[in-house]
């Protein structure tokens, strides 16, 4: 980039967002009555998704700042009786795997992290790295090399792609808990609490509400933080003007907004921080070998959970994907002490890895010694990951 992108500041409208909440260690009716207390607060002072009150947001940055951010990545809900799942719009990981209580162990980027008031200084950033030609060769492929974290700025390079993503998130998904059924006029967030009703059991009834309410008031929140939103546009061929004055269609934001977001991530991966090496994907990821190998390197839990997902077919049969599980199993009981009270088979499922579950049912035991030796590498495979895609 030969010189630096003008700061556009973009007012986009209001809209809402919601989050999917992790298990945390309060009990759920305590939760739940703690939530339904806010929103009570935040209904009587507001008028979403038109206005919310002062107080409740206050209460509401009380409540969410200091909660990671993963979180929100994936939001689980029912609609006409079906389990529904919604994703952040930009991030490309989480349609392939989800984040779990594992990877909030240690340092975890919280919502004041990304809404901390420096987010003009992080345009600049991502601007100023990009005519570094150590750092943008990053964005294209190869191995993560954290000796550069601190040149090419990797840090704030991740709050920046992440601040984009999670506002445009919200719109998008306020927009659906928000949407009226033309015929009973009814909101998709009431009507989803409302089949709530049927749960199975008292815990499970809580445990969906909770997660539901904090949703709803978390896109309250959200939308504040992201009402005059930032943003440094890469793609000279989008006007953004039209596109965030209402001219353009949401696709048209997305498109506009992704140019950025994908490559400050992907930099800031490849540049060694932690909290975007955990949040990575990009299209032909699962081709790059030099990426994995570090990967393996820098975060082997990390490392054996992606070969255990679908992206691990480019170059695993299912059991060999089913050995990566297990190895990522044996490290995770070693670092988060809940992950021993689950067996393999409640580990997958934990994981959204159930299409691996027949396969381990057909294998032949492996002991845990043999395990090791039993692994087979992209950078050791057979396989050509181009011949397995054109299959």
């Amino acid at each position: 980039m030969s010189k630096r992108i003008s700061i556009i500041l973009l007012a986009l409208s209001v809209f809402l967002s919601t989050n999917y909440v992790l298990g945390e260690s309060d009990s759920l009716s305590v939760k739940l009555a703690e939530l339904n207390d806010l929103e009570d607060h935040c209904l009587k002072v507001s008028d979403p998704p038109v206005s919310v009150g002062k107080s409740c947001l206050d209460r509401l940055s009380d409540y969410f700042e200091n909660k990671p951010i993963w979180n929100n990545a994936t939001m689980i809900f029912h609609r006409n009786n079906k389990t529904k799942i919604d994703h952040w719009v930009l991030n490309q990981r989480v349609p392939y795997m989800m984040f779990t209580d594992v990877d909030l162990i240690g340092d975890a980027p919280t919502w004041g992290d990304i809404f901390d008031g420096k987010v003009s200084e992080r345009m600049a950033a991502v601007a100023d790295v990009l005519d570094i030609e150590t750092c943008a060769q990053l964005k294209d492929h190869g191995e993560i090399h954290p000796l550069l974290t601190n040149k090419c700025q990797a840090r704030e390079l991740y709050k920046y792609a992440t601040y984009l993503d999670v506002c445009l998130s919200g719109f998008s998904r306020s927009s659906l808990l928000n949407a009226n059924n033309p015929t009973t006029g009814v909101s998709v967030y009431e009507t989803a609490r409302k089949g709530l009703d049927n749960s199975q059991t008292i815990d499970e009834a809580n445990d969906n509400d909770w997660k539901l309410v904090e949703n709803y008031l978390h896109s309250m929140w959200i939308t504040d933080q992201c009402s005059n939103m930032l943003v440094l546009p890469l793609d000279d061929n989008l006007d953004f003007v039209d596109t965030i004055s209402g001219k353009g269609s949401f696709g048209d934001m997305e498109k506009a907004l992704s140019t950025v977001h994908d490559t400050a991530l992907a930099i800031s991966a490849r540049a060694g921080d932690p909290w975007a090496v955990v949040s990575f994907y990009e299209r032909g990821l699962s081709e790059d070998v030099e990426y994995w190998e570090s990967l393996y390197e820098v975060n082997p839990l990390l490392f054996h959970r992606w070969m255990s997902t679908s992206i691990g077919n480019v170059w695993f049969d299912d059991e060999e994907q089913v050995r990566h599980a297990m190895k990522a199993y044996d490290i995770e009981k070693q670092q988060v002490p809940q992950a021993v009270e689950l067996n393999l088979e409640q580990y997958l499922k934990k994981h959204h890895l159930d299409a691996l579950v027949n396969s381990l049912e057909r294998m032949e035991p492996i002991r845990e010694e043999d395990l090791d030796s039993s692994l087979k590498f992209p950078w050791n495979s057979e396989q050509d990951p181009l011949k397995l895609l054109r299959r």
